[in-house]
């Protein structure tokens, strides 16, 4: 099986720890995990690249062309479940997530 995340080596402080691919958005997420560096703002993570379990939801809004697009996910053993308030086509459904190029 492949990694569908990406272990960031790079560890300044500012930078996700792990990166992976969202196909509903069509780009990278980033999370931070290493709660020596990010304190509370880090979520839990079971440190398996190939199936991923992360806590609690992901919710990321970035702007397009003016207008803020909403991803809300939960990942759970290497799947990730779009919640309905994403604002793109895979909304309200789970899918597993693609390997990491």
């Amino acid at each position: 099986m492949a990694n569908v995340f990406k272990e960031n080596m790079d560890k300044r402080l500012g930078l996700p720890d792990y990166f992976f691919y969202c196909e509903g958005c069509e780009c990278d997420h980033g999370i931070w995990t290493d709660k020596n560096r990010h304190g509370s703002n880090a979520w839990e993570f079971n440190g398996n690249l190939e199936k991923p379990t992360i806590s609690p939801s992901i919710k990321v809004t970035m702007p397009v062309k003016g207008v803020n697009q909403i991803c809300h996910s939960y990942i759970k053993e290497g799947r990730i479940q779009y919640l309905t308030d994403c604002t793109h086509h895979l909304a309200g459904k789970t899918i597993d997530l693609p390997e990491y190029q």
